[in-house]
């Protein structure tokens, strides 16, 4: 059995990050938009399996506060924890970097993300109505990581 490793995403993964995003949401980012965020305030972590992209997450920093940018499972590796693993990789990157509380949106009718963000121990503060370009609401999520 392969193992997955969760890694420090870099500027020469932006294909991949973006080939990730591509599975996971329409529109889908493209490698130049992924290399501006990394090229930015930003971190990401990666979860590689046989040299197999399998996850991403990605966070930009302001201050000490972050935002959840992305997050993205291959569906070949949904439903293994790697999810939740990407992100309590990308809470000690954040701690590291000094960020004190991360915030995100999710389309309220992805059931699935907003279990893992409650599991997790986010609070949920507040919806955007509408937020979406298909018209679905956004909830937003708050996390203290200090």
């Amino acid at each position: 059995m392969t193992t997955i490793s969760i890694r420090p995403a870099c500027l020469e993964d932006a294909a991949d990050l973006a080939a990730l995003h591509g599975q996971s949401f329409t529109p889908a980012w493209d490698t130049a938009a992924m290399g501006g965020f990394l090229r930015q305030n930003a971190k990401a972590m990666m979860a590689v399996k046989a040299d197999q992209p399998m996850g991403f997450t990605l966070a930009r920093l302001a201050a000490d506060e972050a935002e959840l940018l992305s997050i993205a499972v291959s569906p070949q590796g949904r439903g293994q924890g790697l999810g939740r693993a990407l992100l309590l990789g990308l809470f000690v990157m954040l701690k590291e970097a000094k960020v004190q509380k991360l915030f995100l949106e999710v389309a309220s009718d992805n059931k699935v993300a907003c279990h893992l963000y409650e599991h997790i121990g986010f609070i949920r503060i507040g919806m955007r109505p509408k937020y979406y370009a298909n018209g679905a609401d956004a909830l937003t999520y708050s996390l203290s990581l200090g």
